[in-house]
């Protein structure tokens, strides 16, 4: 949604402005010649906006699948749910993005930099939404996908509930 309308509104002004610029030589003079100029333009300007919307919200979907497959691969690799997955996540999904758009150095550092903030705030913000509702924050082991870890799933399943029935309830939080 964020990258549908942040890209129609570019992209419309965008086709607003190549509008003017190719018909900037041969203006219309009467009031029938403007109302069909604007028509044009405006036809243009949603055509322009249609597409460049769709385009960027393909990028920011696809660098948001990114950003999530990474997070789930490194919490699966580590067999645990941890914060540092998010940061994992924002420095790699930063580092594509800048391989991908050629940034300069200056730019690369400051988009790791940027990278590892926002997944830094995700994961403290998902640990934070954990808690606030009365689940195990995440850093727990989880079983492992790669063998029979039944001891591990036993002792995941005594750590939960010994940490629900500890922590707060959802009906002690009052919304």
């Amino acid at each position: 949604m964020w990258g549908f309308s942040l890209g129609a509104l570019i992209g419309s002004r965008s086709a607003g402005l190549q509008f003017l610029a190719e018909h900037a030589h041969q203006l219309p003079v009467t009031v029938q010649g403007w109302y069909f100029y604007h028509k044009a333009k405006n036809y243009r300007m949603v055509w322009g906006g249609i597409k460049r919307g769709l385009w960027d919200a393909g990028r920011l979907g696809s660098v948001v699948a990114m950003f999530a497959g990474v997070e789930t691969a490194v919490d699966l690799a580590l067999e645990r749910e941890s914060a540092a997955s998010g940061v994992v996540a924002g420095v790699t999904t930063a580092g594509v993005f800048a391989l991908i758009n050629r940034l300069p150095r200056a730019s690369v550092q400051r988009t790791l930099m940027y990278g590892s903030i926002a997944g830094a705030f995700v994961g403290g913000a998902q640990a934070a939404a954990a808690w606030a509702l009365g689940q195990p924050v995440k850093y727990t082991p989880r079983p492992s996908i790669w063998g029979n870890d039944e001891d591990l799933a036993v002792d995941v399943e005594a750590r939960v509930a010994k940490e629900s029935s500890n922590s707060r309830r959802t009906s002690d939080i009052d919304l």
